[in-house]
């Protein structure tokens, strides 16, 4: 076993060892919280082919780590697992010499196989076309991982039958999940709400925050740094990249067009622009919110849409990256001042929240309406308003519907022109559910 390999296999080596000697596993146990994702439950006991996809920095790794240590605590013998990092690796040739070299044809036990980004691998999907052909697929678990989230729909598409439920995604802590890390006991919900408007649900962030009253330059670059390889990895220009993520943090929020995008950038043609953005969406960074037919409960494809980071940490980190610097922590914290920032990162919360449960859009004709989620074949609409007060020209649209709900930052529920009001830290304690 090379080096390489030998540095991301040592619990082949220290079995009993191995959460001191890893050092993703050894950092985790430096923060001040203790956390263990609740997918290290779902992660698969059957053999075949399973996904693990996310966005940067949410700790595919170290969560693949945590489930060699649980296999280790019920009896799998260490050389039965294998981890491979696409970072270390070239190509499909090269990944298929190492599976000659650590697997067996016909092994007498359950082999677990892991291979961590493998979408860093250069035709990895010939490699694991190749594996699928192997005798030893019928006693194997093979994990692949990736920032892609369309990396199952790939696998089909090379013929290789992979179940629905072998995938899963990754997200950002909850707004409830990052406040019980942090305070199981005693909670404040509007000051934890205004940390998690600087964090948001990344654990380095919040780590930071905790220990330093500010996230790191660091851990921004950690971020943007890796989504800027993803993005090169799929061909894309730094300087288009750059160009496109200024646009969208000086706009942020604002409705655009992919046509209407091509005037105010140096890129020519909206499609190329579109690949960008639809880019930045599968690997999580971004959410294209586009807006409803609502007859159709469809996306109005002629229509503007918005930009929409999926957290807010993500929106700081792309920010820090954009301007070339880091935030000090007056800096940081006087970003919520600014009552349209405050009030558009609320509103990013609050959508990634039900986004990740059902179909959501936005509505725009007479008025505005900023969220609408699809559910059981309705539409339900939501205003989201924190910071200002509501004028008769906010709530022109929602009047409309019977089932339209106010997201404000009052405790007390009420009607506004029959329309119930709500707490928004509530519906975000909630998790975004109905």
């Amino acid at each position: 076993m090379n080096t390489d390999i030998l540095s991301d296999n040592l619990h082949k080596k220290f079995p009993a060892h191995f959460s001191e000697r890893d050092p993703l596993l050894a950092r985790l146990k430096n923060y001040s919280f203790k956390y263990s994702s609740p997918l290290l439950n779902r992660l698969p006991t059957t053999e075949g082919i399973h996904t693990l996809v996310g966005g940067q920095l949410l700790g595919k790794t170290t969560l693949l780590k945590q489930w060699i240590v649980r296999l280790l605590g019920a009896g799998v013998h260490a050389e039965a697992i294998t981890f491979f990092s696409g970072k270390r690796i070239k190509n499909s040739d090269e990944l298929i010499q190492l599976f000659q070299t650590q697997l067996t044809e016909k092994p007498t036990t359950r082999q677990y196989i892991i291979i961590d980004d493998i979408n860093y691998i250069i035709d990895w999907n010939k490699a694991i076309l190749w594996l699928a052909t192997k005798a030893c697929m019928q006693h194997a678990i093979i994990m692949l991982t990736s920032a892609d989230s369309t990396l199952s729909n790939q696998i089909k598409q090379i013929h290789i039958d992979i179940k629905d439920e072998n995938n899963l995604h990754i997200h950002p802590l909850s707004f409830r999940e990052t406040v019980l890390l942090k305070h199981p006991h005693t909670i404040d919900l509007l000051k934890e709400f205004n940390c998690y408007l600087l964090h948001g649900g990344y654990l380095p962030a919040i780590y930071d925050v905790m220990t330093f009253g500010k996230i790191s330059a660091k851990t921004f670059a950690l971020y943007s740094d890796g989504i800027i390889k993803e993005l090169l990895l799929h061909g894309k220009h730094t300087n288009f990249i750059r160009e496109i993520l200024t646009f969208i943090i000086q706009h942020y929020f604002v409705p655009v067009s992919f046509n209407g995008l091509v005037k105010e950038l140096s890129i020519e043609h909206p499609k190329t622009i579109r690949d960008y953005l639809e880019l930045l969406s599968i690997i999580d960074t971004l959410f294209i919110q586009s807006a409803l037919i609502e007859d159709k409960l469809l996306p109005a494809p002629k229509k503007a849409r918005k930009l929409i980071f999926t957290d807010p940490f993500v929106f700081h980190a792309i920010r820090a990256y954009v301007f070339d610097k880091g935030y000090s922590e007056v800096e940081l914290t006087s970003l919520l001042k600014d009552s349209d920032l405050y009030t558009n990162l609320a509103k990013t919360c609050v959508i990634s929240h039900f986004q990740r449960h059902y179909p959501t859009y936005y509505i725009k004709d007479e008025g505005e309406v900023d969220l609408v989620y699809v559910m059981k074949q309705r539409f339900w609409p939501i205003i989201i308003s924190w910071m200002s007060q509501l004028r008769s020209k906010d709530i022109k649209q929602i009047v409309k519907y019977s089932n339209g709900r106010i997201l404000t930052k009052t405790d007390q529920a009420s009607l506004i022109e029959n329309i119930r009001t709500e707490s928004l830290l509530q519906v975000l304690w909630d998790g975004g559910r109905r």
